[in-house]
């Protein structure tokens, strides 16, 4: 049996920039400034409960379903459940 040493490389040094804006602290890389112009206002609509939530998402994915054409990739962010939507036919 061979056993083959790969050595690691580490991963680039990144420098981060601190900005504090009122009483937050934002942390972003050096050289990347992004725009701080104000945006439309948004529309929050608060749900009754998770399930309510839940279904709230699934019906706005089958919505997207049916508007569009080809693959749907769907990246979920945090702790939840994985949902995957593929197109029939």
């Amino acid at each position: 049996m061979a056993i083959q040493i790969i050595g690691m490389q580490p991963t680039e040094q990144k420098t981060l920039d601190r900005r504090e804006q009122g009483s937050n602290v934002w942390l972003e890389k050096s050289g990347l400034h992004l725009s701080t112009a104000p945006v439309e206002d948004y529309f929050f609509n608060v749900l009754d409960s998770e399930e309510a939530v839940g279904q709230a998402m699934f019906d706005e994915l089958k919505r997207y379903v049916k508007s569009t054409d080809g693959d749907i990739v769907i990246v979920p962010l945090g702790d939840g459940m994985w949902v995957g939507v593929k197109r029939e036919g």
